[in-house]
């Protein structure tokens, strides 16, 4: 709260202060998108030293205005996103859990490593790749963005630390023009209501504000069992003084908000690896079910303090966030001085059902218990009752072992604070601008992994239930359905509790020269990453990992209660290490004409590395230092060259890539046992090409983009067969277009996206289909400030899997597998005012 305190007290002070004095009116970074002049100039200022003209920039950028979103049919960020030209997304429509990368580079474990994600220029958490929480995590798609700006590669790297492979930063509206908007939408097909609301104005001549945010609550377009899957919403708000030479603003933030975690579901397969088929079981469609259970909505596993806690599975991913920050622009003696200050308290819990094996019911009973073991139901309408015929439960007569995890997340606040001076000077005919600047942040990372191991049926509808196994002899396997009161279908004692602060200190500095047609420019940055606190967890060797506890009370311990996961709090590992590297950028540009230009661009960024290796052999677990200093960053080289075109119908960009990335990584794997947590050490390599269009003729409109990635994995220090392969799940090519009409009060148009073949993981035996998902939309105003439109996602119900746990063919006919949701449709009625 001291922090909240200070930051409001500084704010307060800002807007009580008399304008600073200055020769010309600042620049204010406003949400909506750069105002075209008559010369359909463009600007940007993301990732740069100051906003400029695209065509005068040696950078490869993208822009989608806030009222675009609408057009897209998107029902979460991640869907948003996808539209992005270079931008790979893996998206599941909870906004908890979406993966990104960036032309090729790799996405080895979850979130985003390579791209930071911002909000209104500054991180939502300072690692997009945190095991128990993503960035997107704390962000939700709503009617306060104004605009949402992506640069790929080039000075992303000296611009923002831990962003080698580009920022995307999600701008507020701020107030600039008056009006807002209410808006109700509803699920046609699936349970959601949602009322969006916003609104801005001049309250005086320099004074301006805006506020607006969400509310939904509905079971999602997955059958959970669970009537409001979805619940919760956000509230945005800032405020702004204007004065002469720049402005001062203040704003703030609180998300509040339940969603689903949608993972990996049964899926069959048949034909090859190279040509596989996917299909829905009996019973159970891959795309619009889960294994969450109106039977079981909690669990019991051992707490974060080794005591019985009651986990509660309703919640999904409960996102708590809260923010103030601080942002000013003043002009002082030929300096442009910029400030941004923001303290976030992002908190929450992720529970999750992960399933690890999923076959037919007699296989997994002898897998677990030996031949001829029998089974019972433990829970749902026929809890006690002995299941006779096995190959025929729920139509499918599967059964999955599955990890119940849940993750209390105590804090994974961050205070960020990004402070830069610069100046344009006169050098004959030329401009030269400087910038110098010193960014601080210090992120925390208190949460903990907990778990339970249980045997499901495959029903659908929210109808699964919990198994009973039992062996030949009478030996109870489980009890109540629950195999393990651990981490035991991990093949070891993986829970944990990590409370830990990561510091980041980067100086960072730039020049740039334009004289004519040409634009020179470089930037250098040097990142110091601090990273104190406490590991606990036998992963580390300190403790037995599993004890017996007596969770029925009946004063004997079965053998479910003889795997109960223990976190050796006594003997954590005391983290302390410093990570240390440099990031620079060096670009020209060559304006050919007042309509094309040219460049080209050499990068050297770093991504330092988080929770993902406090568990690993690259500490050393007797004093928490490295012990492989390699592994505490990541770095990234890129080129660019590239071509642009702009006039008042067509817009073109045209970006040839190269890049080259190390990393050090966790990835859960397939094993004998279900499932594995493995440490990879990897050099990759990817090379191609993004062309990304716009063009706009009288009632029609036409926009879209082609990536294609041609990437392999040079180098790896653990397994040597995987060297030449692709990294898994990308693919060659993938696209996006939106054709759309708009003829008086009608609109319509199409959102188009896809991706073509991929492996499914880096052996690269099992392929996972190319895709192509249809999402159209058409919106009528029957009146000047109203609009009615229906919406349409995935419209062809398409099966479409974004990831898969088997790297070959599975004997069973069954893999596990992410989704994409099946075909939604909404509508929404608007009043702009």
């Amino acid at each position: 709260m001291n922090k909240f305190g200070l930051l409001l007290s500084t704010a307060i002070i800002g807007f009580a202060q008399p304008a600073w004095a200055a020769q010309d009116k600042g620049s204010d970074q406003t949400a909506k998108p750069a105002a075209k002049p008559a010369s359909g100039a463009q600007t940007f200022s993301t990732g740069v030293a100051r906003g400029r003209d695209l065509l005068d920039s040696a950078i490869s950028t993208s822009i989608i205005a806030g009222d675009e979103i609408e057009h897209y049919s998107a029902r979460s960020m991640g869907e948003v996103l996808r539209n992005m030209a270079g931008i790979r997304v893996e998206y599941h429509t909870d906004d908890a859990q979406t993966n990104l990368t960036v032309r090729g580079l790799p996405m080895a474990g979850s979130g985003s490593k390579y791209i930071q994600i911002q909000e209104d220029g500054l991180p939502v958490v300072e690692f997009g790749d945190l095991f128990a929480a993503t960035a997107l995590a704390f962000v939700r798609s709503d009617i306060n963005i104004g605009s949402v700006e992506a640069i790929r590669g080039g000075s992303a790297s000296t611009f923002a630390s831990n962003s080698p492979g580009g920022v995307i930063n999600i701008i507020s509206k701020n107030g600039r023009d008056t009006g807002g908007a209410l808006e109700l939408s509803t699920g046609i097909n699936y349970g959601e209501n949602r009322v969006d609301a916003d609104y801005g104005a001049h309250l005086a001549q320099d004074l301006r504000f805006h506020i607006g945010g969400f509310y939904r609550q509905g079971s999602g377009p997955r059958n959970t069992g669970i009537s409001d899957a979805f619940r919760g919403g956000q509230v945005k708000f800032n405020i702004t003084k204007d004065f002469t030479g720049g402005y001062v603003r203040l704003y703030g933030k609180w998300l509040d908000d339940v969603t689903p975690a949608y993972t990996l579901v049964p899926v069959g397969v048949s034909g090859s690896n190279d040509s596989p088929t996917h299909a829905n079981l009996p019973g159970f469609s891959a795309n619009k079910d889960t294994l969450f259970s109106r039977y079981q909505p909690t669990y019991q596993v051992n707490g974060s303090d080794n005591k019985p806690y009651t986990a509660n599975f309703k919640d999904g991913f409960h996102a708590k966030s809260r923010a103030i920050g601080l942002e000013s622009q003043i002009e002082l003696g030929g300096w442009t001085l910029n400030e941004k200050l923001r303290y976030t308290a992002n908190s929450g819990e992720w529970a999750h059902l992960y399933p690890v094996m999923a076959a037919p019911a007699s296989a997994v009973s002898a897998f677990f218990a030996g031949p001829s073991a029998s089974l019972k139901w433990a829970t749902g309408p026929y809890a006690g009752t002995t299941i006779t015929s096995p190959s025929t439960i729920n139509g499918n007569g599967m059964l999955a072992a599955v990890l119940a995890l849940k993750m209390p997340i105590r804090s994974m606040d961050v205070l960020a604070n990004d402070l830069r001076a610069s100046r344009v000077w006169k050098a004959g005919h030329a401009d030269i601008t400087t910038t110098a600047g010193l960014y601080y942040s210090q992120q925390s990372i208190a949460n903990s992994i907990l778990a339970a191991s249980v045997l499901y049926s495959v029903a659908g509808g929210g109808n699964a239930a919990l198994v009973d196994l039992t062996t030949a002899t009478g030996i109870p396997m489980t009890q109540g359905g629950i195999y393990g009161y651990g981490s035991t279908f991990a093949g070891q004692a993986s829970t944990v509790d990590l409370d830990a602060k990561v510091r980041v200190l980067a100086p960072y500095g730039s020049i740039n020269w334009k004289q004519g047609k040409w634009a020179l420019g470089a930037s250098v940055r040097y990142d110091s990453t601090k990273t104190t606190g406490l590991a606990a967890s036998a992963l580390t060797g300190r403790g037995a990992g599993f004890a017996a506890y007596d969770w029925n009370g009946n004063g004997s311990i079965s053998r479910p209660e003889s795997l109960t996961s223990v976190i050796p709090l006594s003997s954590p590992v005391p983290l302390n290490y410093t990570v240390n590297y440099a990031s620079y950028s060096a670009g020209v540009n060559y304006r050919i004409s007042p309509l094309t230009s040219v460049f080209g661009r050499y990068s050297r960024g770093g991504r330092a590395s988080a929770d993902n290796i406090m568990f690993t052999p690259a500490i050393n677990f007797a004093n928490g230092t490295l012990a492989n200093p390699a592994a505490g960053y990541s770095p990234v080289d890129q080129i660019e060259l590239g071509w642009k075109w702009r006039d008042q119908a067509l817009t073109v960009n045209l970006t040839g890539f190269w890049a080259e990335a190390k990393e050090t990584n966790l990835q859960y794997v397939a094993s004998t046992n279900g499932i594995a947590l493995k440490t990879i050490a990897r050099k990759y390599r990817a090379y191609g090409s993004e062309l990304e269009a716009s063009y706009k003729r009288g009632i029609f409109s036409l926009s879209g983009s082609v990536t294609y990635s041609h990437a392999r994995i040079v180098a790896d220090s653990t397994d040597a067969t995987v060297v030449g392969n692709k990294p898994r799940r990308q693919a060659d090519f993938i696209y996006q277009i939106i054709p759309q009409l708009q003829q008086g009060a009608w609109s319509a148009g199409v959102n188009i996206v896809g991706t073509t073949d991929s492996y499914a993981q880096d052996a690269n035996k099992l392929k996972l289909n190319g895709y192509t998902l249809v999402s159209p939309y058409v919106a009528w105003q029957p009146y000047q400030r109203v609009t009615l439109r229906v919406n349409v996602n995935n419209l062809f119900d398409k099966l479409a899997l974004t990831e898969a746990s088997d790297a070959s063919m599975p004997a069973t006919g069954v893999t596990l597998a992410r989704t994409i949701n099946g075909r939604t449709l909404s509508a929404s009625l608007r009043y702009d005012f």
